[in-house]
């Protein structure tokens, strides 16, 4: 592998990573919470909070 090769494969995973780590990922699950409504997140919430005074 070329020094060329390198640093095109180097920069290629920094843009990668780049793309993928900057989105909010937390934003985007719970505007898909808000949205969606999934049956799963109810039971789950109230799996944790079901049982409080």
């Amino acid at each position: 592998m070329t020094t060329n090769e390198r640093v095109l494969l180097a920069i290629a995973v920094v843009l990668v990573d780049l793309t993928l780590f900057v989105l909010p990922l937390t934003g985007i699950f719970a505007a898909f919470i808000l949205l969606a409504r999934p049956p799963w997140f109810l039971s789950r919430v109230q799996q944790l909070y079901g049982d409080q005074p």
